[in-house]
């Protein structure tokens, strides 16, 4: 386990369409370690051990992109030079993807997108250094194709992580404005959709109850809850930004993410309709890691 004390990041958490995990004898997780080699650590029947998988000839790895989602036995990473390559863990050969020469990838975990199990094609989603959404694309008939789908918005540029991908067509980004992003194949053309931030008047009571439709207030108790001279209302504003992080959400369901704000409150983000796939913010959820409550109630207090 000594290898495991040089880890610096692993693989993102990204599920398979169809795919049913079933523990066999090949089964791996795979890491990164601080000097920028790829580690594989197998852990299947408890058979712990590390390996060392070293990293492309002409770079260190940065992170990983993909961990068998897109390709079985196939780990996409991308370097410090801001390239993409793959390592094969069965032949343990290292291929260096074309890539166009003013395309440089940001150093950064990516997103795989697969329609299913049965499927060839499909992508890889990842960031490029100058904050724009970029696609690999794998076709039967074209075979592996860039494709840059830019910003969501003029002055926007993407941060973080992108992911996770919903089925074929949905991939979530955060903008550098704290706002979420989708971007969704419809009908054969990409487009963007702006679902912001959760900007709730009551977003401090959402914490403690949970989704702002289960909780409203008249005029007179907002009077009461920010106190008459607006002083509680500015220590609310000091303390909580309800602005998403640049971290990479969680899946809750898949009709459910989970963003961290950026006073490290969480919240979640509901799919409301099925059959126009639109979502909607439902509720804040204070954390032990967020100062906004414990300022906000100490302010109430004094």
């Amino acid at each position: 386990m000594k290898k495991g004390k040089q880890v610096a990041s692993g693989p993102p958490w990204d599920g398979m369409p169809g795919k049913s995990w079933r523990v066999t004898s090949e089964d791996a997780l795979f890491f990164v370690n601080k000097r920028g080699r790829l580690l594989q650590f197998t852990v299947a029947l408890r058979k712990f051990k590390w390996k060392d998988c070293r990293s492309p000839p002409d770079t260190r790895v940065a992170f990983i992109v993909d961990q068998e989602v897109l390709r079985m036995n196939i780990i996409f990473v991308v370097g410090r030079n801001g390239r993409l390559y793959q390592y094969n863990k069965l032949t343990e050969l290292w291929h260096a993807h074309y890539q166009s020469p003013h395309l440089v990838l940001s150093r950064s975990p990516g997103t795989a997108m697969r329609p299913s199990l049965q499927s060839l094609s499909g992508s890889i989603f990842m960031v490029s250094e100058n904050g724009g959404l970029v696609e690999y694309h794998w076709n039967t008939m074209y075979g592996w194709e860039w494709v840059e789908h830019g910003t969501p918005a003029m002055g926007i540029i993407l941060v973080g992580a992108p992911g996770p991908c919903l089925g074929s067509s949905e991939l979530f980004v955060i903008g550098s404005n704290g706002c979420v992003y989708r971007r969704q194949l419809y009908e054969r053309t990409w487009r963007w959709t702006n679902y912001g931030y959760p900007q709730t008047e009551d977003a401090i009571l959402d914490a403690k109850v949970g989704s702002s439709k289960e909780q409203s207030c008249a005029m007179g108790d907002h009077k009461a809850f920010y106190g008459e001279n607006g002083h509680n209302s500015e220590t609310y504003k000091e303390y909580c930004n309800q602005k998403v992080a640049p971290v990479r959400p969680i899946p809750f369901s898949e009709d459910s993410l989970v963003f961290e704000l950026q006073d490290g409150r969480i919240a979640e983000l509901r799919r409301s309709n099925q059959e126009v796939s639109t979502w909607e913010w439902v509720r804040i959820i204070g954390t032990p890691n967020s100062i906004c409550l414990t300022n906000y109630w100490t302010a109430v207090a004094s």
